[in-house]
């Protein structure tokens, strides 16, 4: 697939905290050149999962790992995790998942083969009508 002549910008129907990891990620994965015109919805899948992590991992932290059940004297009458604890976990996996298909961790990224653009050699611009002159006038500024 062909790399889109920009990087793509982010769905509005992204969640905030979506949209921020999208902000993030795309543009450096654009420019590796890891990003395609097929790309977009694995994209929008890993943020979103980004964002639900997000999103429970912050109601963890206000309120807790654990449920507590009272009766109606206030006793205690059975604890059991909150549903966040598992929606934080599934999303961390997921986003694990996506991110691995782009690179987005360091044992990923060793195998991502990314095409680093050529670099013109100094003689190449003779084969486009350049004067010897000017490319050896740039060759020296180099140095």
């Amino acid at each position: 697939p062909d790399k889109p002549a920009e990087s793509p910008a982010a769905p509005a129907w992204l969640l905030p905290e979506a949209r921020a990891e999208w902000a993030r990620v795309v543009p450096e994965l654009y420019a590796l050149n890891l990003v395609t015109r097929v790309d977009p919805s694995a994209l929008e899948a890993y943020c979103t999962c980004y964002a639900r992590w997000v999103r429970a991992e912050a109601h963890l932290q206000e309120h807790g790992d654990v449920i507590v059940m009272r009766d109606e004297r206030g006793d205690i009458k059975y604890t059991q995790a909150d549903p966040y604890v598992a929606i934080a976990h599934k999303n961390l996996e997921r986003m694990a998942r996506y991110g691995a298909e782009f690179g987005l961790t360091p044992a990923a990224r060793t195998r991502i083969k990314v095409d680093k653009p050529a670099e013109a050699d100094a003689f190449s611009q003779f084969d486009k009508g350049a004067a010897p002159a000017k490319v050896i006038g740039e060759i020296k500024a180099r140095r």
